[in-house]
């Protein structure tokens, strides 16, 4: 899947990752994310963290998705919006 993203730079990657979330294409969001991440690990101080833990959680990786959001808080500490999903 990498491929297909590959040619993209980082922000229409991130565009194309939140494409995907809309269009419902979760899987290939996810790795749209993965593939931002691994080229940029702190894009815009942690939103792709919270935004993949979006995606996990609505896929069900509950876990996966609470690593993300953890991450997203060490980045950006006063990111409010990853608090409430701690929970």
């Amino acid at each position: 899947m990498k491929a297909k993203f590959e040619n993209l730079d980082l922000i229409d990657l991130e565009a194309a990752a939140r494409q995907l979330v809309d269009d419902g294409k979760l899987s290939d969001a996810k790795e749209c994310y993965l593939e931002l991440l691994d080229r940029h690990p702190d894009w815009e101080a942690g939103l792709a963290e919270y935004e993949l833990g979006l995606v996990h959680e609505e896929l069900g990786e509950y876990c996966e998705a609470l690593r993300r959001y953890e991450s997203a808080i060490a980045r950006r500490p006063f990111y409010a919006s990853s608090f409430p999903r701690l929970a």
